[in-house]
């Protein structure tokens, strides 16, 4: 298939040893269909990804190849025999983006073969690659799930200190002294809270049902993994939550600043 380097980005098989080796386009397919573990990551938006898929992954079914191509996704898990139907989101760290603008990651998952999918570079698959390469990454399905689950939120928790720091701040110099430009930042601040709790949420439910999954081949030390992971998701959101409430009353304290201000202004007039 023509323009094949832009549609593959990734694709490894395991050596159970937390190492792995690139495959070979050409040897892809025939991978996946082997018993042994293998994991392809591919571009969603390029022209031929359905075609690959179509041709390639034919044991699959086709809604789930939809599913993994969709335009629009919200973080969601569909058990389907064997495997799973996975749908995650990661905050955009990638250069000029707001992190809020967050990045999905569509995936099948079984024992022996992971099938991804991105739109844009998510940081958090390239740990895992780079851990792969090393000789340090996951040895198996399970693995891979609670590692890719982890390097997601790990790199959240950044991003929420830095928004709870801002309104630490704003908090302050509204204290000081009501502005517009006070207003704005705290306004943004709730706005960013929402966005990214309407992304983070749903996951905590993914995570949970994962955990508690009956699939043999997630093993208990991941499982134990996974519950780190739901612990902190909820803690984001719990975090999240206390942002966008502080960030409400402190939007409703100066809008009683500013009013009491007009009202001294048109006091101090009507005694001129």
């Amino acid at each position: 298939m023509e323009n094949n380097n832009d549609l593959i980005i990734h694709a490894h098989d395991f050596d159970k040893n937390g190492g792995g080796t690139e495959l070979l386009h050409e040897n892809i397919a025939d991978k996946l269909k082997d018993d042994e573990l293998a994991w392809v990551h591919l571009n969603a938006s390029h022209d031929g990804a359905k075609q690959w898929l179509t041709e390639n992954i034919d044991y699959l079914d086709h809604l789930i190849f939809d599913a993994l191509l969709a335009d629009e996704t919200r973080p969601r898990m569909v058990q389907y025999e064997k495997g799973l139907l996975l749908i995650l989101r990661g905050v955009n760290l990638n250069e000029g983006m707001e992190p809020e603008d967050m990045i999905s990651i569509r995936l099948w998952i079984d024992e022996n073969r992971i099938i991804s999918f991105q739109r844009r570079p998510l940081k958090a698959v390239d740990d895992i690659c780079k851990r792969l390469i090393v000789g340090k990454g996951p040895k198996n399905s399970a693995e891979f799930l609670a590692a890719l689950c982890s390097r997601l939120f790990q790199r959240m928790e950044p991003v929420i200190l830095d928004l709870d720091e801002r309104s630490d701040t704003i908090e302050e110099t509204i204290l000081e002294g009501p502005s517009i430009e006070s207003r704005q930042e705290i306004v943004d601040i709730r706005k960013t809270a929402i966005i990214l709790r309407r992304y983070i949420a749903p996951q905590k439910d993914v995570i949970s049902y994962l955990r508690t999954s009956e699939l043999s081949w997630i093993d208990t030390i991941s499982r134990r993994n996974l519950q780190e992971s739901l612990d902190r998701v909820t803690r984001y959101v719990e975090d999240l939550d206390a942002i966008r409430e502080r960030a409400q009353i402190v939007v409703r304290r100066q809008s009683i600043l500013d009013t009491g201000h007009k009202s001294i202004r048109c006091a101090s007039g009507s005694l001129v």
